[in-house]
């Protein structure tokens, strides 16, 4: 069967509203417009007329968007409406071509993710290996599609030459909409589209190849790589063939991500360091966190020095986002950072280091300074404010709903104050 004649399914169709009605990463709203569409005639007609070589969808929408709160930017492609929903049913249909992968990838996947390979190195599996750990940079928008195109043709849609001929048409069109205009412009993989996932694993497949095999443990995910080696001479050659692959592909390595680790050292990955068979949060997720703490905190200062919300909405506001980051919202987003992190987690120190910035940022608010006097600030008024530290958190699990749950206010009075921050 191909993949427009499975999409075509009623079946398949109802199969995927279920699996974004479980995954709850819309709002009520979107969802229920989302799933109108995708159950209805108009769906299937759309797929019929994609099948027969209509390709009437509009260029990707481009826009640049701030990288950690830096001058650097990343650029995101996206379709809206009916046309967004459509390639993500299209995504959902192509778990069926997962068995094409190697199994040593864990991104963008049905059946692992990169949650499993984390739990793995809980047994220490790494202090005996040397680590060649890097990533490309700019992965998804550095994929070429004469390059990639072939391998679509002959691994995956040899017998599905109308489902290739749309994703050839996708790939080579090189047109997007900005600023309300077209204009020619090279989206790589589109990074941000639903089928940017599907790209981005398959095109390095020739590095899984090369070192699934041969490594005696091999980690992908995305453009996260872990190479390990017996001894530093063979972890050396891997790197030259690492390389020799990257310029086949033409893509470049991010050198400040590219090393060979020794054995028994810390290892970062995913967001997280394995050292000794323990995981943490990592220090560069820790920076970014912070980060985008203090931006926050920072704007809803502002506000109150320009006397537009009083001290306590801004804290309870900043509270409310904090909540929504890390537990996520009862009916919206049900895979928060806190269901990700927490059961892989067994080193929760890291969680300190987030619940003290957090709780100097919400004295700050309340105390509309920096001055050491705001630490008199007591925690039971954090509190009172609806505050839950991580670490408490952690050890307490069921509190997650709890939160969730009665987080909608302040979620909303989040999303009023953002808007006015934008």
């Amino acid at each position: 069967m191909t993949v427009f004649e499975k999409a075509k399914e009623f079946s398949t169709r109802k199969e995927f509203i279920e699996s974004r009605e479980k995954a709850q990463k819309m709002e009520d709203a979107r969802f229920l417009e989302m799933k109108e569409y995708i159950l209805s005639d108009a769906c299937a007609d759309d797929l019929s007329r994609l099948e027969s070589g209509d390709y009437f969808l509009d260029p990707p929408i481009f826009k640049q968007v701030p990288k950690n709160f830096r001058d650097r930017k990343r650029s995101v492609y996206y379709f809206t409406g009916s046309q967004s929903d459509l390639l993500k049913l299209l995504m959902f249909v192509l778990r069926d071509y997962e068995d094409h992968y190697s199994d040593r990838l864990y991104s963008f996947r049905s059946d692992r993710s990169g949650k499993d390979f984390l739990m793995t190195l809980r047994s220490g599996i790494l202090n005996k290996y040397y680590i060649l750990k890097t990533d490309v940079s700019n992965y998804v928008g550095s994929i070429v599609p004469e390059i990639i195109l072939p391998v679509l043709k002959t691994r995956y849609f040899s017998e599905d030459p109308d489902f290739y001929s749309f994703l050839e048409w996708l790939l080579m069109r090189k047109k997007c909409i900005r600023n309300g205009e077209v204009i020619d412009h090279n989206p790589g993989g589109m990074g941000g589209v639903a089928l940017s996932n599907f790209f981005m694993n398959v095109y390095l497949q020739e590095m899984d190849d090369n070192f699934e095999n041969r490594s005696p443990l091999y980690f992908r995910y995305s453009d996260d790589i872990l190479i390990c080696a017996e001894t530093l001479e063979q972890a050396e050659q891997f790197k030259k063939e690492f390389y020799e692959i990257l310029n086949r592909l033409q893509l470049h390595v991010n050198d400040e991500k590219t090393m060979i680790i020794p054995p028994g050292a810390p290892v970062e990955i995913l967001g997280m360091y394995s050292y000794e068979g323990k995981l943490g949060i990592s220090q560069h997720s820790l920076r970014k966190i912070q980060r985008k703490i203090r931006r926050v905190g920072d704007r809803l200062m502002y506000r109150t020095r320009k006397k537009e919300i009083t001290k306590e909405e801004a804290a309870r506001s900043f509270i409310g986002y904090l909540n929504t980051y890390f537990f996520g919202l009862k009916g919206v987003n049900r895979l928060s950072w806190a269901r990700w992190s927490f059961p892989v987690l067994t080193d929760p120190e890291s969680l300190k280091t987030i619940d003290h910035y957090c709780q100097d940022t919400i004295r700050r608010i309340l105390h509309g300074s920096c001055r050491r006097s705001r630490m008199k600030i007591p925690y039971s008024r954090l509190n009172e404010l609806g505050y839950k530290s991580l670490l408490y958190v952690f050890h307490h699990p069921k509190m997650i709903e709890v939160i969730r749950e009665n987080n909608l206010a302040e979620y909303e009075q989040w999303k009023k104050n953002h808007r006015v921050l934008q």
